[in-house]
């Protein structure tokens, strides 16, 4: 991950600065006839928005093991640029960057997966593993 991130060094310099929530899951998040709004901000910071897409994109709607169904991905992309306009800049190019770090997040909490999920940890450790090579290997 180290070398991924630092292969995409400048990549990921380019990024623009937003305030950013920095817990998107669903607990957080609320609707109004105003629109949608957030709780709980303990955590936010100021970084790269195509982060808190991919991140909000995941927590809401993916899981472990799969991606979020596209009719799904494309309703909230339609919804963010409804309110936003356009993506920032280098979304399609910083995303798979993010795939992978989001992904590594979930090493934190192995044993969590592992009790929740019926297999034998080595399986969910060998399929992690196989799961970030490939989240690795699509980073340019």
């Amino acid at each position: 991950m180290v070398s991924a991130v630092e292969a995409n060094r400048e990549l990921l310099d380019e990024a623009p600065a937003a305030l950013l929530h920095g817990d998107p899951a669903q607990p957080n998040c609320f609707g109004t006839d105003a629109g949608i709004g957030f709780l709980d901000w303990e955590i936010a910071h100021v970084g790269d928005p195509v982060r808190e897409i991919y991140r909000t994109q995941n927590l809401q709607f993916g899981s472990l093991r799969a991606d979020a169904p596209e009719e799904l991905v494309s309703a909230f992309y339609d919804g963010y640029r409804e309110r936003a306009g356009e993506f920032p800049p280098g979304f399609e190019a910083r995303r798979p960057v993010y795939a992978a770090v989001r992904f590594l997040g979930h090493s934190g909490v192995f044993d969590k997966w592992a009790d929740f999920l019926d297999e034998s940890p080595e399986e969910l450790a060998a399929w992690m593993e196989g799961e970030m090579e490939r989240r690795l290997a699509e980073i340019d």
